[in-house]
């Protein structure tokens, strides 16, 4: 419930699994995250950098 009321209001949320994934990929020292990610991982990841909502970013690799 608290996912779909952040999207609602514009927000981006990322789950705890997918913050604590991403978070660790930034600081394990074996790979960077680059590495370790997929394209389409490193694609959405670039655009949450940028600011993006979650419906902007489906909306955008919709059309990707």
């Amino acid at each position: 419930m608290h996912a779909i009321q952040e999207v609602c209001r514009g927000s981006i949320y990322l789950s705890p699994n997918i913050s604590r994934a991403v978070v660790d990929a930034y600081l394990s020292k074996t790979h960077t995250s680059t590495d370790s990610l997929s394209g389409r991982e490193r694609q959405v990841l670039q655009l949450v950098g940028e600011g993006k909502s979650t419906k902007d970013i489906a909306v955008h690799l919709g059309s990707a």
